[in-house]
């Protein structure tokens, strides 16, 4: 299947991220919130753009960020290297799944900008969207990089995967709330 190389090595990234960025679930008091926001994303999934200029720009500032952080170099060059390789992504405009970075992105950089100094809070925004972007693709396994679906964007048969309840992140919703109590 063409792409299918850069799909599983994009996949085997995403994994490494959520492995690495595990969130301490005694620290953040801001959880439930961030995973309401991720619920609302899997809505937003069905209205695909083609703004990946505006993808790359958002992952270039982030990286930005993490580098003028000097709490964790370790974490940070690890994700600075994960964020690059998004960009290299990018330049191959596959329209659902910039779409998604796009909206993920978003949200990432406007925590940031909220949380200067709160590296453990970063850690934990990363590891909520690398898993609602590999919850993603394991709901859409037949979603290849492919430069040709710029042009003509896929159409999912099956519309469960854009629910707004997807179990794994009711099961989020669910663990959250136990926290909490």
């Amino acid at each position: 299947m063409k792409g299918s190389v850069h799909f599983t090595n994009f996949q085997n990234d995403i994994k490494e991220l959520v492995s690495e960025f595990t969130i301490d679930k005694n620290v953040f008091v801001e959880r439930k919130k961030l995973l309401k926001d991720l619920n609302k994303l899997n809505t937003e999934l069905k209205n695909v753009t083609n703004d990946f200029e505006k993808g790359e720009e958002l992952i270039k500032k982030l990286s930005k960020k993490l580098n003028d952080n000097k709490n964790d170099s370790g974490r940070r060059k690890l994700l600075n290297k994960k964020l690059q390789n998004l960009v290299i992504e990018f330049e191959k405009k596959d329209v659902e799944r910039g779409k998604l970075f796009i909206d993920e992105l978003d949200k990432l950089d406007t925590e940031f900008e909220n949380n200067i100094n709160d590296f453990g809070r970063r850690k934990q925004l990363i590891g909520n969207a690398a898993r609602n972007i590999k919850n993603f693709l394991d709901q859409n396994p037949k979603t290849v990089i492919n430069p040709d679906t710029a042009k003509n964007p896929p159409t999912t048969e099956n519309s469960d995967a854009n629910n707004n309840n997807t179990p794994a992140l009711e099961a989020e919703n669910l663990q959250g709330r136990s926290e909490e109590q």
